[in-house]
């Protein structure tokens, strides 16, 4: 296993370390950066400057474990799955192998951001029309689209294919799925961006 394979393994554990269905999104995520915003590597793509909470954040410690916690990070099934992932990727990024290899979860396309579902809504306020959902960021409001919660949010294990809530328009859809009972923790919320909104 090389170095370039360990940091994207370790990417896509941090960002999700129980959720399998997930970490495919994110996987596709990286993917779709690559494809789509002009990143010459996938080590490009995870390094870029404040982009992925593994590297640059809090959220890293998750992901660099040392000593018996990391050996036990590394007996988890997610992380063994997040290696597997890594090394696939790492291995070739044409689109069509990579999904012969590993589907895209239901409702995932061109996706190129997510964020965690834990207090999204929270950020988030819905269009004057009502076709879409805007988000308040660092940098601005801006307008979302393809909003995504793969996987069973109600299961568990994760392994169901169909997503829980495809194409979401409202920040009252986000909040009905995401409040059917099950930990909130375990998700992330995928979207594409498409313009600034003038602020409220």
């Amino acid at each position: 296993m090389y170095l370039k394979d360990i940091l994207i393994a370790r990417l896509i554990f941090g960002e999700n370390s129980s959720n399998r269905q997930d970490q495919k999104a994110i996987m596709w995520v990286l993917l779709n950066r690559k494809y789509y915003n002009g990143y010459s590597t996938l080590r490009d793509v995870a390094t870029a400057k404040n982009q992925f909470s593994t590297i640059w954040d809090t959220g890293s410690r998750l992901a660099r474990r040392q000593g018996q916690e990391q050996y036990d990070a590394i007996m988890n099934h997610a992380w063994e799955f997040a290696t597997w992932l890594a090394c696939a990727i790492c291995t070739t990024t044409n689109e069509a192998q990579c999904a012969a290899l590993i589907n895209k979860p239901q409702g995932i396309t061109t996706q190129t951001n997510f964020r965690s579902l834990t207090g999204f809504t929270d950020y988030c306020y819905n269009s004057e029309n009502g076709n879409y959902i805007v988000m308040k960021t660092s940098y601005g409001h801006i307008k979302i689209k393809d909003v995504v919660i793969v996987g069973d949010l109600c299961n568990a294990s994760d392994y169901i294919l169909s997503s829980h809530l495809v194409n979401a328009t409202s920040v009252e859809e986000i909040d009905s799925y995401a409040g059917c009972g099950y930990t909130k923790a375990v998700h992330n919320i995928f979207f594409n961006e498409f313009g600034e909104e003038s602020s409220e």
